[in-house]
């Protein structure tokens, strides 16, 4: 599959990560769309207390 996506990179004059780049994102919006209720809950960690 990388190499198609290096070909299709180089005929449309993109950068090499360009489609790779797109895989990427995708893969990690549905995994956030999978887990989103587990992330809600989770509560940030507040930096400044610890200081």
């Amino acid at each position: 599959m990388i190499i198609i996506k290096l070909r299709l990179c180089k005929f449309f004059g993109l950068s090499e990560g360009y489609f790779t780049g797109i895989q990427l994102d995708f893969e990690r919006i549905k995994a956030k769309r999978k887990i989103q209720d587990a992330l809600d809950h989770i509560v940030p960690l507040n930096r400044q207390a610890i200081a």
